[in-house]
């Protein structure tokens, strides 16, 4: 069971601090108010996931189930806050599989789930490949895929990230795209060649959003 306390006072508090550094937020109106969905967006700070989930949660009134490495949260205790507080998706790279099924589970309650699908985030300019760990989820469960744009200057690295909202100087902006639905490929056979088509279709259209290009 996902403990809720103190997760309400947290989002009271924090979100509209966060909202304070928001520059720009277009088609929040794409966001439906009930899952399941998956929200998939490019990754350009440590902070985005705060920010995207001060967006999405007072949506759905439910908290958003993020894809979280696992190497971030290496201690016991790190892995039990970011499982049963903040409701990650601990990605393990010895079993990717595991990783799946539990989003799975998530969309199964008619949950949200959130992902970066370039894994990583960067400051290059253009998107890098995205995983196709998102095309097997999408097969797996039909469900459809909100793309958002993500546009900042926050840093990559946390801590400095935190400096730049303390001395006002971050800015993020999200643009968020209609509702896509793969119907076309529900009945195909899921091979290698079937997962990156999914998966670039997915990158150009968050990559529309976020005016970047896609090259893959």
């Amino acid at each position: 069971m996902y403990l809720l306390y103190p997760y309400p006072i947290f989002r009271r508090i924090f979100f509209p601090i966060l909202k304070l550094f928001i520059k720009e937020v277009k088609g929040i109106e794409n966001l439906p108010e009930q899952g399941p969905y998956i929200v998939a967006a490019n990754h350009t700070s440590s902070l985005d996931g705060y920010f995207l989930a001060s967006l999405i949660i007072p949506r759905v009134k439910k908290k958003v189930h993020f894809f979280a490495r696992q190497a971030k949260y290496g201690s016991f205790a790190g892995n039990w806050v970011a499982r049963h507080w903040a409701g990650c998706i601990l990605v393990d790279p010895e079993d990717k599989s595991k990783t799946i099924n539990e989003a799975t589970r998530f969309l199964k309650k008619g949950r949200v789930v959130a992902i970066f699908p370039e894994g990583m985030a960067h400051k290059e300019g253009r998107l890098n490949k995205g995983k196709t760990g998102l095309a097997r989820i999408i097969l797996e469960n039909r469900i459809p895929i909100i793309p958002v744009g993500v546009s900042s200057n926050m840093a990559l690295v946390f801590e400095k990230a935190l400096r730049q909202l303390f001395l006002f100087k971050g800015r993020i902006s999200f643009f968020i795209g209609k509702p896509i639905t793969l119907y076309e490929y529900y009945q195909k056979p899921a091979n290698k060649e079937l997962l990156e088509e999914i998966t670039n279709k997915i990158m150009k259209e968050i990559g529309k959003m976020a005016q970047l290009p896609y090259n893959y």
